[in-house]
């Protein structure tokens, strides 16, 4: 009995939390076009970067923004010795309606450079800080289905 009541009370509590960060009914963004890549690059990174393309679908101008993705190799395993979650803050302004290219270097995960690219994993925006002040938060992922436009 007293099993039942802790679980009920923590999926209320799961319940009441993620409405609370959804405070919006449409996803702000998209992501596109995710890539890892391999080999020295003129603009940002040394050994290994990943590219994706951020759409600011709100009417507000972005600030910043913070992506998690997961990395596997090419069987599906986590490549590192740690956890193959990425999180990255993202200091770029990308205004109402536009897209933006962004290139984050994969050098600092790195132990050695992997023969092959890295599987990119279950891409999303934690938190997208906006130029007035405001936020949007998905901590969870839950808007991460949501990735693909053209």
């Amino acid at each position: 009995m007293r099993k039942k009541f802790f679980s009920g009370l923590l999926l209320a509590a799961m319940s009441i939390s993620g409405c609370s960060t959804m405070n919006s009914d449409n996803c702000p963004y998209l992501i596109a076009n995710q890539k890892f890549e391999i080999g020295s690059s003129s603009d940002g990174y040394e050994f290994a970067g990943t590219r994706f393309t951020f759409h600011n679908g709100s009417k507000k101008d972005v600030k910043s923004f913070t992506v998690s993705f997961m990395l596997y190799d090419s069987d599906g395993n986590n490549p590192f010795i740690g956890s193959n979650n990425v999180v990255e803050r993202i200091d770029e302004q990308v205004l109402s309606g536009m897209s933006k290219s962004i290139l984050l270097s994969m050098d600092d995960y790195l132990s050695s450079v992997p023969s092959e690219p890295y599987q990119i994993d279950y891409m999303y925006v934690r938190k997208i800080i906006y130029s007035d002040g405001s936020e949007w938060t998905d901590p969870f992922g839950m808007y991460s289905a949501r990735e693909v436009f053209e």
